[in-house]
């Protein structure tokens, strides 16, 4: 970090100060974040993140539309929907990224509160008068058939990806991954 020990103590406190919430306990010669430093650490992420979002998008104005989208969806087969999405937009918006969120309907709804997505497909009852409702088609069935020719939109985590993986079989090595 090139900070010496003594600075970065006095910076530490000074944060204690400024929160009014101890951020780190002290175990020996080392140091463990209090639920409360975790939280300061997710929220200086995402404050690091939204900056250098700003500074990308800036750099790029007048260029057409540029940036990163985040969208949050849950593990179901309204993904299939967000796939076909994401193709057209990335041929109408190539200078753009999308990010996909994989969570639960509370904990995507947390996320559109606070700013961490942009758009979420949910499931379960919403409150209409906070969020814009755009119903999507009903499918009665889905196939590995229908994701071929589309880029995939795949959940980081390495234990769905494997799922997926199993349940294209053969097909899988015919896919293509687009976003995560």
């Amino acid at each position: 970090m090139h900070i010496s020990q003594p600075a970065l103590t006095r910076r530490i406190q000074e944060l204690e100060s400024e929160y009014g919430a101890e951020l780190f306990e002290g175990a020996g010669k080392g140091m463990t974040p209090t639920e409360a430093g975790l939280l300061l650490q997710v929220r200086a992420r995402q404050i690091v993140n939204l900056d250098n979002a700003v500074r990308h998008e800036l750099e790029s104005a007048g260029e057409g539309l540029a940036g990163m989208v985040r969208i949050g969806c849950v593990e179901t087969n309204g993904a299939h929907a967000l796939a076909r999405w994401q193709r057209s937009w990335r041929c109408l918006h190539p200078r753009t990224r999308v990010e996909i969120d994989s969570a639960d309907s509370d904990d995507l709804k947390a996320h559109l509160d606070a700013g961490a997505i942009d758009a979420a497909l949910l499931l379960g009852p919403v409150e209409a008068t906070k969020y814009q409702n755009v119903p999507l088609p009903r499918e009665t069935a889905v196939t590995t058939g229908m994701f071929e020719g589309f880029p995939l939109m795949l959940p980081h985590r390495h234990i769905l990806r494997d799922a997926f993986k199993e349940w294209f079989g053969e097909s899988a090595s015919r896919m293509t991954v687009g976003a995560s």
